[in-house]
């Protein structure tokens, strides 16, 4: 009985299930009892029966809350798969099983999330706006999950509630890390600019490391797309930790009081002292002048002395006068024999002296 209810369960066949259910109206309670691994419900949910899973929920609604082998509902396996009319049908049976974790501490959004099941998502939020809330194991939401797995239209479906609950999107995984800070870190430039319209956000928000997703981006293997997403950090206020700390510190209560005083004592100590250093400047710049002037005086002085400088040509007359005779002409007078006055002559002994020699 239980092997022709699982093959009617594969077909999506109602009109076997009905007749099973004639033949033995327990059946389905049996099924519960026996805690099989996976229930007639599981498998029609996961192949989306959707006629299937209504004529089993219509009569056992408690099959809703059924786990298999791996912790997985009814539910996880539609959301997974994408089967928007049977999830709808699963929530209207039992809708806490939304908040069911697997073995792997995932809920039925956390799965949808990362297979990228937009519709699904939207589905599971608007029956329960709480489950947007649930969290992995490692502190995940469905934001940190699409941000991961690249899922962009999942991510717009939560998106649209976080004016009610947008804190979400701001929540830390067990490493600190918000869903900004793993989309930076796997460099998925579409959730990026997502991320950054959702209001609320906190672009600068710091994880365990203390690091921001900016911070992620300049430590990162270098991509073809880090100028877009440096961009696009930039423009929505991203700031490195570095940054952020300068201007935490600047505007501090303390900093800015010690910045007002040291401006106040430095304008005091230059209205004090002005005038003292503007005349030792001026006293620098005339010694500077006159000791260019002496210089240069004393200079022309060496080049042009008073009373000219002794020209070998010229002999001077008893005042010192300068005149045209030259020696070489009195030389030429001498050789001659002709009488010379030598006593209008530079060094006239010397020339009697050859004159004589010369007459002898």
């Amino acid at each position: 009985m239980e092997k022709r209810l699982s093959e009617a369960a594969l077909q999506g066949d109602v009109t076997s299930l009905v007749r099973i259910l004639e033949e033995d109206p327990l059946i389905l309670d049996k099924i519960i009892i026996s805690c099989i691994s996976e229930t007639p419900l599981h498998t029609a949910a996961t192949l989306g029966h959707l006629n299937f899973v209504k004529e089993l929920l219509s009569r056992k609604p408690e099959l809703a809350a059924e786990l298999d082998s791996h912790s997985c509902s009814p539910l996880h396996l539609a959301a997974a798969k994408g089967h928007v009319d049977v999830v709808k049908e699963l929530l209207g049976a039992d809708v806490e099983v939304g908040f069911i974790r697997n073995t792997d501490g995932r809920t039925p959004l956390h799965l949808a999330a990362m297979k990228g099941r937009a519709a699904v998502l939207a589905e599971l939020v608007r029956a329960n706006p709480e489950f947007n809330r649930a969290l992995t194991d490692r502190d995940e939401t469905g934001f940190h999950l699409c941000a991961k797995w690249n899922r962009f239209e999942a991510l717009k479906s939560l998106g649209e509630e976080v004016g009610k609950y947008g804190e979400v999107v701001n929540w830390k995984d067990c490493e600190g890390n918000t869903a900004l800070h793993i989309a930076v870190t796997n460099k998925h430039i579409q959730i990026i600019n997502c991320l950054l319209t959702l209001n609320g956000l906190e672009v600068n928000a710091l994880n365990k490391n203390g690091l921001t997703a900016l911070d992620l981006l300049k430590q990162s293997p270098r991509g073809l797309r880090d100028m877009e997403i440096d961009y696009s950090l930039r423009k929505a206020g991203a700031s490195s930790t570095k940054d952020l700390q300068l201007i935490t510190n600047d505007w501090r209560p303390d900093n800015v009081i010690k910045q007002m005083k040291k401006k106040l004592s430095s304008q005091e100590s230059s209205a004090k002292k002005p005038k003292s250093i503007d005349w030792l400047g001026r006293k620098k710049s005339a010694l500077m002048v006159v000791a260019s002037l002496i210089a240069t005086v004393a200079f022309q002085a060496g080049l042009t002395p008073p009373g000219g400088v002794w020209q070998d040509d010229y002999t001077v007359d008893d005042n010192g006068n300068p005149w045209a005779a030259s020696k070489t002409k009195a030389m030429d007078v001498v050789s001659n024999g002709d009488h010379v006055d030598c006593d209008h002559c530079p060094g006239g002994d010397v020339f009697r002296h050859t004159k004589a020699h010369v007459t002898g």
